[in-house]
């Protein structure tokens, strides 16, 4: 296996990624699990605390629960990692070249609102919302959307990024091929989501951003990218609220 230092410029050596098929497969389904199971607790608790007539939960603990949730994405990638004493290079933090990185997050940023836009007038004839506005989740004021801003467009596109394109994209691509790896990889993405009249967007945001890996042999032109979308998405949904 070759080594490559962290912080090196981006080749198509990164492409065979030292974990195995058997790691990538537990480490995906560990990922989906940890991911969840801080949302579900707070979920189910705050249900049955409603149920016993208990004052309710501070909204404000869904920011740092959600946080956390993506934070443990990190983990599996991680651990790997560690497993074969390789540096954090292979799961795609790199330096890049700003071509084609620049130009192709700005086409896929574009294509991104056009894509939305079609989805939502499809599904405005059917009387659907294509993504229910979380932000009153996180409170209201200036604070509500700090606290969704850390979770949603600072911790989210980091940890997604690492776990979804630098972890699971770059091992399905090993596997089965660009194609392959590429749909795999967004189907996970969405899926995870939890937003059933939101999967189609949001898969083909999982296409972008792993092409976007593909094309720069980094992961920070993808954390940047969604990141952007996220905050723009939170911050709509905050004025929106107003």
């Amino acid at each position: 296996m070759t080594t490559l230092p962290d912080g090196a410029v981006a080749t198509t050596a990164y492409r065979d990624v030292p974990w195995s098929k058997k790691e990538l497969l537990i480490g995906g389904v560990l990922g989906l699990v940890l991911v969840v199971a801080p949302v579900l607790l707070l979920g189910v608790g705050i249900a049955v605390i409603s149920v016993g007539g208990v004052s309710a939960v501070p909204v404000w603990l869904w920011g740092p629960v959600v946080a956390l949730s993506e934070l443990l994405l990190l983990v599996p990638p991680f651990v790997v990692l560690r497993r074969h004493r390789v540096g954090r290079a292979w799961l795609g933090f790199r330096r890049h070249a700003l071509s084609p990185a620049l130009p192709l997050g700005c086409g896929f940023l574009g294509a991104s609102f056009v894509i939305n836009l079609l989805w939502a007038l499809l599904l405005k004839h059917f009387q659907l919302d294509v993504q229910p506005n979380y932000m009153p989740l996180f409170g209201t004021g200036l604070t509500g959307l700090a606290w969704a801003l850390f979770a949603g467009a600072l911790v989210a596109p980091f940890a997604e990024e690492t776990f979804f394109r630098g972890f699971l994209f770059a091992g399905f691509r090993k596997e089965v091929g660009l194609l392959w790896g590429t749909l795999l990889s967004a189907a996970f993405f969405a899926l995870v989501h939890f937003t059933p009249t939101a999967i189609v967007p949001i898969f083909v945001l999982g296409v972008f951003f792993a092409l976007l890996y593909e094309a720069s042999g980094s992961i920070w032109p993808g954390i940047v990218l969604h990141s952007t979308i996220n905050t723009l998405a939170l911050t709509a949904g905050y004025l929106a609220m107003r």
